[in-house]
């Protein structure tokens, strides 16, 4: 089985993902959440933001077929997370 760190981001319908900013945004503020009510968390940073993702759809890309819509934004966001890379 695979583990699943954000379910509330990823049970939405997939064409309302968005964009890795909006990635970005989520966590950021799930990470505060997590601080606020002093629960284990990272420290905030892209960085960790992106790997928290890249482990997500990893595991996500092995549940959905190549034929099922979130497999293309699954792709989509990894490309994305890649090019954003040489931008650092």
């Amino acid at each position: 089985m695979y583990k699943f760190y954000r379910t509330d981001y990823w049970e939405q319908d997939s064409r309302t993902w968005g964009k890795l900013n909006d990635w970005d945004v989520y966590w950021i503020k799930k990470q505060q959440s997590l601080i606020e009510k002093q629960q284990f968390s990272v420290p905030i940073t892209k960085q960790n933001s992106h790997s928290a993702l890249a482990d997500e759809l990893r595991n996500l890309k092995q549940i959905y077929t190549n034929a099922h819509p979130a497999y293309n934004k699954i792709n989509s966001l990894q490309k994305e997370m890649k090019e954003s890379t040489y931008f650092w």
